[in-house]
């Protein structure tokens, strides 16, 4: 005879004990932590907490064949989560080296560091280097542009 307890529970998704869904639910809690840090600490915790999440949710499977519904909706935050924060982190590397290589865009950020704070990035180099004894400058690959003449910077941003 099948009782209302076996009917709710079917093969897909077997019964776990407490523990157990209560560790599927703190790593959805940790996956959603960490999808919020996505927000205010891109890329570093993130890339902490989501595979904790993950971890979280593999131990709370237990000895059972598949994952709870709480454990799989953990580690799609995580995995979420995670390919967020590396297209985050590709497209500001990209961003900077762009910056660096690019004469447009370098003299564009020169002229706007300039203008906010009177020295011009490729001084902020320099500086830099002078102070702390850095080569900055070799670092990042810029290459420290002279000021161009009056017409011609106006014309390149």
């Amino acid at each position: 005879m099948i009782t209302q307890e076996q009917t709710l529970h079917d093969e897909s998704d077997p019964p776990r004990s407490e523990a157990a869904e209560a560790l599927a639910v703190t790593a959805t809690f940790v996956a959603l932590a960490s999808v919020g840090a996505s927000f205010v600490f891109p890329v570093f915790v993130p890339f902490i907490l989501a595979p904790v999440a993950i971890v979280l949710a593999i131990i709370s499977k237990g000895r059972s064949f598949k994952l709870s519904q709480t454990g799989r909706r953990a580690v799609t935050f995580a995995l979420i989560c995670i390919g967020v924060n590396i297209a985050v982190l590709a497209l500001t590397l990209r961003s900077a080296f762009s910056l660096m290589s690019d004469p447009a865009y370098h003299a564009q950020l020169n002229q706007m560091t300039e203008n906010m704070y009177g020295y011009t990035f490729d001084d902020m180099l320099r500086i830099i280097d002078e102070s702390y004894g850095t080569n900055l400058t070799e670092m990042l690959g810029a290459e420290v542009q002279e000021p161009l003449a009056g017409n011609e910077a106006e014309g390149s941003l």
